[in-house]
């Protein structure tokens, strides 16, 4: 859908916003250690995998500081005698080559298995054996009489909760109850500052700024809030009063009970995974906006060019909201700023900044394949952030031997609003909301240990996705091109004159199918490339670097109908990069 701006990022430091306790408590750290078969034993490898994963992204809470929003036109120059530090996609030594094992095991199950398998499948069984021994070292690093992190568990609702509210309360930190607005502001107001920034679909984000430096804490631990009005009960509703034509807008910009749930659900599963917004807690408030949230809103409004005003009521406005309107504030860190907004800006222009955002974003969305799987289906240059990190990330090594990290650039994935995933089975009370407009979090029929987060794009509300005119914005093209990928595994076969083949393949939105994401990384490269200034021919780093970027988006092509193979994940593509060498291990498997 069109670009929707909302933030977050894993913090490294303790929330100062997170909660109701200001500067005192944090987000929960997200770190389960795997159940193993005895005390002494190391477990499946699958639980191995866990364990490290959970570990790094501990380290990465630990070791990640302060950094600089401003983006650079330029790779960073060289410096040498640098600390390493863990990076946000897990640490790894960008010119360090790493164990070759690695290689030559992905590159042996690649060769045997091209003719009769996907290369996804390959590389997913392959993943396992060479980390094996890594793992087992990381296992044993912990203590076995260690006791397990405590599990968050879910509130209790007080009795006197709407029923219809009760899984938003069992989905935030503490609440029993809805906070009123203004009682929830006041507790902030003293320390924070707080300004709107966008608008989604169906929320307004708002960014959280320090009035006065707090020791300690940095621009990386500010916050960002999606605000969303939750739409009413709609048993509560009397069918008898005939609604006005503006009641009837201000409930089209309300978000459904289901959709809210499932989206947080989602968050919370996708903040394990490094290069994802980090959720940090969900907030349920009742009443009006506070006055600060109303100024900030005109002040937004007032600087918007006819035609591109807000599309939500002004909250000065009585009718707009009541006393008991109830409000999903969803709180997650501040990961900067998107692509489109900086390359608006005249930012990321060279090959390095392309290079590096671009296969950033293939890892992580290549492990959120993996670890959930995960398919973004809105994958545009607005849901995608930038930011720079802490420190440079390259050691003293030449330049032209790395694989990654010329730039000193961290992304974030953003905005699941039209996500699909795997989420563990939970035991938060189910939404009683029966609308077939909201997103569904529906059980798996073939395991009962695991629920799916996902939109159904083939509802009538949403049908706007595909029948948008591209001839301004291509991206309208692209969401075509998701539906012809997901229906047909061929994003450049047409879905026009195909219906009855398409719905009758077996092959739904709630299914898993990862080709949506590799259409997704075709658009992100070619619109980073469509910006990207030509590299001197001097430069021979930066002609080897666009050469392969260009190959890359030849093989993602979505509107290439000549039979050839196709990447059918962003997995499949990482596989192929480390095959012909693009990436090395240490950039995927440390990451991973």
């Amino acid at each position: 859908m069109p670009r929707k701006t909302v933030y977050g990022k894993r913090p490294n430091k303790a929330s100062a916003f997170a909660v109701s306790d200001v500067f005192l408590t944090s987000s929960p750290t997200k770190i389960t250690r795997p159940s193993t078969g005895s005390k002494t034993g190391h477990g499946t490898i699958a639980e191995a995998t866990i364990a490290l994963q959970q570990l790094q992204i501990a380290e990465d809470h630990e070791n990640r500081g302060s950094e600089d929003h401003v983006v650079s036109n330029n790779a960073p120059e060289e410096k040498g005698d640098r600390t390493r530090q863990r990076r946000a996609l897990g640490a790894r030594d960008a010119n360090s080559r790493g164990p070759t094992k690695s290689r030559e095991t992905i590159q042996e199950h690649l060769k045997s298995t091209r003719d009769d398998r996907k290369v996804q499948e390959a590389v997913e069984e392959a993943l396992p054996q060479v980390t094996h021994d890594k793992l087992v070292l990381q296992i044993e690093s912990m203590s076995p009489d260690q006791p397990e992190s405590p599990k968050t568990r879910a509130p209790i609702p007080d009795s006197s909760c709407d029923p219809h509210i009760v899984p938003l309360i069992s989905l935030t930190n503490a609440q029993t109850l809805p906070i009123l607005f203004h009682d929830w502001w006041t507790e902030f107001a003293p320390h924070l500052n707080v300004s709107k920034i966008a608008e989604a679909s169906y929320g307004e984000v708002y960014r959280l700024t320090l009035l006065a430096p707090i020791p300690d804490l940095t621009s990386t631990g500010e916050s960002v809030l999606k605000v969303m009005v939750v739409k009413p009960d709609p048993g509560t509703e009397d069918k008898t009063k005939k609604k006005s034509m503006a009641q009837e807008e201000r409930e089209e910009r309300m978000s459904e009970m289901a959709s809210v749930e499932s989206e947080v659900k989602l968050l919370r599963r996708m903040a394990e995974v490094p290069g994802f917004t980090n959720f940090r807690a969900l907030h349920v408030l009742k009443g009006r906006p506070p006055q600060p949230f109303v100024d900030t809103w005109k002040e937004w409004n007032a600087g918007r060019k006819r035609g591109d005003k807000s599309v939500f009521p002004d909250p000065s406005k009585r009718p707009s909201y009541s006393d008991d309107t109830i409000w999903a504030v969803i709180e997650m860190q501040d990961a900067g700023t998107d692509i489109d907004q900086l390359q608006n800006k005249g930012g990321l222009t060279t090959v390095f900044e392309a290079w590096d955002v671009f296969w950033q974003v293939v890892i992580a969305i290549a492990k959120g394949e993996v670890y959930s799987e995960f398919e973004h289906r809105d994958l545009h240059c607005g849901n995608v952030c930038v930011r720079n990190r802490v420190s440079a990330s390259q050691d003293g090594r030449d330049a032209s031997k790395r694989k990654l990290g010329f730039t000193n650039l961290e992304t974030t994935i953003i905005d699941y609003t039209l996500s699909r995933a795997e989420l563990p089975r939970t035991d938060h009370p189910a939404s009683l909301s029966k609308s077939t407009n909201s997103r569904r979090s529906s059980v798996d029929s073939d395991d009962d240990e695991k629920e799916i987060a996902y939109l159904d794009l083939t509802n009538a509300s949403l049908e706007y996705l595909f029948k948008a005119d591209a001839t301004s914005d291509y991206q309208y093209e692209v969401y075509r091109h998701m539906r012809q990928a997901l229906y047909f595994s061929d994003p450049s076969k047409p879905f026009k004159g195909n219906e009855k083949k398409a719905l009758s393949s077996g092959r739904t939105w709630k299914g898993f199918h990862p080709q949506t994401n590799a259409v997704w990384l075709w658009w992100i490269l070619h619109k980073l490339l469509e910006h990207i200034k030509k590299p001197n021919k001097t430069d021979v780093k930066a002609q080897e670097l666009a050469s392969v970027l260009r190959k890359t988006e030849r093989m993602l092509d979505v509107k290439e109908r000549k039979p050839r193979p196709r990447m059918n994940s962003a997995t499949e593509l990482i596989a192929v990069a480390l095959e012909h060498g693009w990436l090395d291990d240490t950039d995927v498997y440390n990451s991973f």
